[in-house]
């Protein structure tokens, strides 16, 4: 079947962390990302995953925009149905209404993870912004709060904390964590990478944004093989200022070979 038609650009989710002082305003990294899910779409839509999560989520732009996307395409999905049952039934006051029911088929649930509170706050506010989607709160380090509840993500985002920092400016628990990243900037990023593949459901992914520097192409610990479980690929760049920002794609290598 033909994929849904959707606009060009999905709007940019309404926001407002003015009463989170300690909260990561979005910035370029945020939008490579929201650009980088729109790319992505026809993936994510197949995926159709019932588990999002956002890792050290600020302000929860990329969650609430990635919770966009997938209603739009269910929207899509409604209306095609719609015209497609206009042209096929003879009858039309026989449908029952049930196919309204298909625009929020889906329980999707969404959680926002940050070890500092005042982030999972405004995440939370940003969905209340946002029509009335739910998401789920979670104070605590990298997947640790997931994995507490025994529950593991079809999709996760991570704007890593990827800044180049001593190591003794990683750690804390406000605005800095969000990102300062010390030695090459990949002291959080390492610890969520080993928690991966507990953390991620059988096909899910995740996204992840860095700087070009956090790969460490050539040496021994680089990205691409730090994770032997996972396939990832550097599925978009942009340059902002000084930093090489990259957008990482993580995916389970196919073992049925």
């Amino acid at each position: 079947s033909s994929s849904p038609s959707l606009p060009m650009s999905l709007p940019t989710p309404v926001y407002d962390i003015s009463g989170f002082g300690e909260v990561y305003e979005p910035a370029e990294d945020t939008f490579l990302l929201l650009d980088a899910l729109e790319d992505e779409k026809e993936f994510l839509f197949k995926l159709d995953p019932c588990v999002c999560v956002e890792v050290g989520c600020g302000s929860g732009l990329p969650l609430v925009f990635l919770a966009n996307l997938l209603g739009m395409n269910e929207i899509s999905e409604f209306s095609n149905k719609l015209s497609h049952d206009d042209n096929d039934s003879a009858d039309p006051s026989s449908s029952d209404g049930s196919d309204a029911k298909l625009v929020t088929k889906k329980h999707r649930r969404f959680l926002g993870i940050d070890i500092n509170r005042q982030a999972v706050e405004a995440t939370k506010k940003t969905f209340s912004l946002n029509d009335n989607i739910e998401c789920e709160g979670l104070e605590g380090d990298c997947f640790t709060p997931l994995l507490e509840m025994g529950v593991k993500a079809d999709v996760v985002l991570f704007n890593a904390p990827y800044v180049i920092t001593p190591d003794d400016e990683v750690g804390g628990k406000g605005m800095m964590a969000a990102w300062a990243g010390g030695e090459n900037g990949r002291v959080v990023i390492d610890r969520l990478l080993k928690q991966l593949v507990s953390a991620l459901a059988p096909g899910g992914c995740m996204y992840m944004v860095g700087i070009k520097e956090n790969i460490k192409e050539g040496q021994e610990d680089n990205l691409y093989d730090f994770t032997p479980e996972f396939v990832v690929e550097n599925i978009k760049q942009r340059r902002a200022g000084p930093e090489r920002l990259v957008v990482l794609k993580y995916t389970f290598k196919d073992t049925s070979s």
